[in-house]
């Protein structure tokens, strides 16, 4: 539903202002986190090469 009808796709208008709703809306984006990312230990050992196993 947009402004008070049903539509089987959406309607122009409701895509024009979700588009400029995020450019000119005024909303920040949230601080990303500042905490240090880790790679997991079976990343580390599958690039590292140590993980590979023969086949």
């Amino acid at each position: 539903m947009y402004e008070g009808a049903e539509y089987t796709e959406p309607p122009e208008a409701l895509i024009i202002n979700a588009i400029l709703g995020e450019v000119y809306g005024g909303r920040t984006a949230r601080p990303a986190d500042e905490e240090e990312y880790e790679l997991p230990r079976n990343l580390e050992a599958f690039f590292d090469g140590s993980g590979a196993t023969e086949r």
